[in-house]
């Protein structure tokens, strides 16, 4: 593993979201350990809703209270 999680409709990806989700980007996000926290990379044509804010071609910090 190369310390990173890629989450995508592409089969390649680590994680794979079913194709039924048009809205979910072929290479959508990526999730990385950074500084020992959790971090969510926005690669998505759409964007992220993370605590009720789009993450749209940016980062942020994932913590466990997160929906």
């Amino acid at each position: 593993m190369n310390g990173k999680i890629i989450i995508g409709r592409a089969p390649e990806c680590d994680i794979v979201v079913d194709q039924m989700y048009a809205r979910v980007s072929n290479e959508h996000a990526t999730l990385e350990i950074q500084d020992g926290q959790l971090i969510y990379i926005d690669h998505s044509s759409n964007g992220t809703m993370i605590n009720g804010r789009l993450v749209h071609h940016s980062s942020i910090a994932i913590l466990n209270s997160d929906n």
